[in-house]
């Protein structure tokens, strides 16, 4: 860890104040750099042919053959031919086949589907799971089909879209509303436009249920938003053999009959059991990817009184080898890698969950499950019968298969039901995938753009979505994207309306349609901001990699994903620089997760966007704002001995002279109060940061290839950037004079509201003393040869210590960095007038530099 411990002054509590000499410096390393936001306008305009699609794919080459135009730099600028986010359907008429079916239809089915056994060779593209990969899947091959490109297909199943709605924060229900707002929107555009006909035909989107009841009402609820919301036709059918459907299910379960008094014995035994049965078994070797441990998978509620005392009696029964345990709350890669059996307890909300959770980063279908024990709570069902059937059906679009299942039948039924949603988890794997899928919209359809920022925006109105838990999780993903700078702050525009800022673009930029898979698909919108900012920071390629593999359960994808993101982009990282990894992740995850950014410096420069305010009345009358005073920097629990007469003590500014830094926060606004004095070098660097940040998103996108670079070196290495990035070190801290400086007033000196008062000092010692370390006087013969220094200059002496110091301070750095350089830096500015030949100080000046 780098410490403040050069360069600065000291701290304004966790806030660090820099000499007139140092922020001199950094201001003419940042004019010298020439650093200004670059228009959006150079970019790619958000309605042409080059926003969506590379210009060698195939959509490419059918939307040039479409305008009878042949190739060249007009045709990618012009507006491409797509369909339009179609924001309100209600004036629209409804929608279906020229011969009279449906484009949509709902299937009540009494069949398990094996993810396993998929088959796309009949024309028909199968989904199991629901995510920004299936949309994308679903939405890209819908427009290359529509558009006659070969090898494209029309018709799409979606399997078990009552199960995957059963996630209870409202994240895939989100996904299925987007899914079909895009549909809807690909649909009614082309059947406005006559000559795709006979491809319309050929289009099919069907969602399957189970034939229970609880399928029957997601169904209900998917027909109402289609026809009501989306206007367009849907049909529906049942299959009414459930019962001999799943007879031979049923009774290929081991039951085990309980009641609430002896389910804790029962089921422990059962786990026993089927430890020893995997124990004497010989398992053969699990397929590449796979985890190692055959597993006993044991699905109970996570209730955590009940997870407890579960647990506990699991570790404590006697087998002939030793249990071990893992749980969906907290599990070790390094567990899985033995032989030896392992129970996994999870409840029957996670393994429902991992259907939607992208392959590379999923633990379910990499588990080697020889045995499932269900502990016969319903979670996700009705009945017991139909709690383990959505199980299975989870655990098969997983593509996981076992031997045997066992089931506690309770006497009573035994019920444990969320009956709140699930907390919004930002950082959650599946809120990510809900990212990248507004992301992935505004690559696949036309939407207006503003005319100020030249940046696309779509209006989602609550009738777009499924169900009321569906918008409220868009708004809170709105929101938090908002926070992270993905998407522009909410202004007078209804709250409905979502627009990419530049940064978000950027991030947008890997969904467009090109010739190959999904580029960089598990790549989440944190793990593309790290890159980004070691870029700007001039870090080596193992920077991000690392940041991005302690954000996932599984590394293994990373590096080849990196490549590919670093590849598309132009990102040419460098070989060996200093490592800042805990900022470039800190940056990465602003607005994600709790408690990302724990330093307010390193806050207020990760924010998007802050503001400076005069100090706020109610603050500025407050005795601790209005007599605090701080000593000089001195380092706390040194266990040394500091010999001193006096103590630099900084006073308090006039109230004119403080500020507030207010930066975005979840839930309201971040505030800092410090000195007007130490707010300019903070708000200079977070200039330089987010405009920088712009500019490589301008010229990531531009019509003709750009050269991207980082920061400059000078400017990144200079003192004060230094300073302000690095890890705060409290040792450095320093000290606080709260409610002591009543009595007497002190004032500022002319030069600088942090210029020392020496000579006031001494009274306030005792207020500084700590535990570790005591303060003792001078010596005599120190004290002797301190005076004499300056003893033998006849001339005119500074006035303040601030004169003094500033003299003293430049002359120290024409000893480090050369006179000419020191002084072209400083020349003109406020506290420097001295190096002019006239003034009564330059002979003292030439005295130091002497000495």
């Amino acid at each position: 860890m780098h410490h403040r411990t050069d360069g600065t002054s000291g701290y304004f509590n966790d806030v660090p104040y820099f000499t007139p000499v140092e922020t001199a410096v950094f201001y003419e390393a940042v004019q010298s750099c020439r650093l200004h936001r670059l228009p959006a306008h150079l970019m790619v305009k958000p309605r042409s042919t080059l926003f969506f699609t590379n210009t060698d794919s195939a959509l490419a080459r059918a939307l040039a053959k479409g305008d009878g135009d042949g190739k060249g730099k007009g045709t990618v600028e012009a507006t491409a031919h797509l369909p339009v986010f179609a924001m309100d359907h209600a004036a629209s008429q409804m929608l279906f086949k020229s011969t009279g079916e449906d484009y949509v239809s709902l299937r009540e089915v009494c069949s398990i589907s094996d993810a396993s056994t998929r088959s796309n060779s009949t024309g028909t593209i199968n989904i199991y799971s629901l995510n920004n990969e299936a949309i994308y899947t679903v939405w890209t091959e819908l427009l290359l089909f529509l558009n006659g490109c070969s090898g494209s297909v029309g018709r799409f199943v979606v399997h078990n879209i009552d199960t995957l709605c059963n996630v209870s924060d409202g994240s895939c229900e989100f996904l299925v509303s987007l899914l079909l707002a895009g549909i809807s929107s690909i649909l009614h555009y082309y059947s406005r436009t006559g000559d795709r006909e006979t491809l319309l035909n050929s289009v099919c989107v069907q969602f399957t249920v189970l034939n229970t009841e609880l399928g029957s009402r997601v169904a209900d609820g998917l027909q109402f938003l289609i026809e009501k919301g989306l206007r367009m036709t849907v049909s529906r059918s049942r299959e009414d053999n459930f019962k001999a459907g799943y007879d031979e299910f049923i009774s290929s379960t081991h039951w085990i009959e309980c009641s609430g008094d002896d389910w804790m014995d029962a089921i422990c035994g059962e786990i026993v059991d089927a430890h020893e049965v995997l124990c004497d078994k010989d398992i053969d070797e699990p397929g590449s990817g796979s985890l190692i441990s055959p597993i006993v998978l044991l699905i109970v509620p996570q209730v955590p009184s009940l997870r407890m005392s579960l647990e506990k009696q699991i570790l404590d029964s006697y087998s002939s080898e030793a249990l071990r345990l893992q749980s969906d709350a907290e599990w070790s890669h390094a567990k899985f890698d033995q032989k030896v059996p392992l129970v996994f307890i999870c409840s029957s909300h996670w393994v429902v969950e991992q259907m939607s959770i992208p392959k590379d980063d999923g633990l379910l279908h990499r588990l080697n499950v020889q045995i499932v024990v269900h502990g016969g709570f319903c979670e996700i069902g009705d009945t017991i019968e139909e709690e383990i059937l959505r199980c299975v059906i989870a655990l098969k679009s997983c593509g996981i298969h076992w031997e045997e299942t066992r089931a506690m039948q309770h006497k009573e039924p035994s019920y444990s039901r969320l009956q709140e949603s699930c907390s919004f988890r930002s950082s959650s794997a599946l809120t990510q995938e809900c990212a990248n899928a507004l992301l992935l919209l505004f690559r696949r359809f036309v939407t207006p753009y503003s005319s100020s920022t030249k940046q696309p925006y779509a209006s989602l109105p609550r009738d777009l979505f499924l169900s009321h838990r569906a918008w409220n999780f868009h708004l809170r993903l709105a929101q938090t994207l908002r926070l992270a700078g993905v998407l522009a702050p909410e202004s007078a525009a209804p709250h409905e309306i979502i627009e990419l800022t530049v940064l978000g673009r950027f991030l947008s930029y890997r969904f467009r349609i090109g010739e190959g898979t999904l580029l960089g698909g598990t790549l989440t919108v944190p793990d593309g901001k790290a890159i980004l900012w070691a870029f700007l920071f001039r870090q080596s390629i193992s920077v991000p990699r690392e940041v991005i593999k302690s954000c996932h359960a599984f590394g293994s994808w990373v590096d080849d994903a990196v490549a590919s993101f670093c590849k598309a982009y132009r990102l040419q990282f460098e070989p060996e620089s200093t490592p800042r990894k805990s900022l470039v992740a800190q940056l990465a995850l602003f607005g994600f997760g709790e408690c990302a950014v724990r330093d307010r410096v390193h806050y207020l420069l990760s924010s998007p966007s802050g503001v400076r305010l005069p100090l706020r009345q109610h603050f500025a009358t407050a005795p601790p704002t209005n007599c605090r005073g701080w000593y000089e920097q001195a380092p706390l629990n040194a266990g040394l001995a500091l010999e001193k007469t006096e103590v630099n003590v900084f006073c308090l500014p006039p109230q004119s002279a403080y500020c507030e830094l207010e930066a975005v926060e979840k839930g309201a606004s971040f505030h800092i109060q410090c000195p007007m004095e130490l707010s300019y070098p903070l708000i200079v660097a977070h200039s330089v940061l987010h405009i920088s940040l712009h500019n490589i998103c301008v010229f990531s996108e531009t019509v003709d290839p750009s050269v991207v670079s980082p920061l400059p070196t000078n400017l990144l290495e200079s003192g004060v950037m230094v300073s302000l990035l690095c890890d705060v070190a409290r040792v450095n801290a320093g000290f606080w004079l709260d409610g002591v400086m009543q009595e007497t007033m002190l004032t500022s000196s002319a030069s600088s509201v942090l210029a020392p008062l020496t000579l006031k000092g001494r009274q306030y010692i005792p207020y500084c003393e700590r535990e570790l370390f005591t303060r003792k006087r001078h010596r005599q013969e120190t004290e002797v040869t301190k005076v004499g220094i300056t003893e033998g200059f006849k001339g005119t002496l500074p006035r303040t210590a601030a004169e003094r110091s500033a003299v003293e301070e430049l002359a120290e750095l024409i000893r480090a960095i050369g006179r000419e350089k020191a002084e072209k830096a400083v020349r003109g500015k406020k506290g420097f007038s001295f190096l002019e030949p006239s003034h009564e100080l330059y002979p003292f000046y030439l005295y130091n530099l002497k000495l």
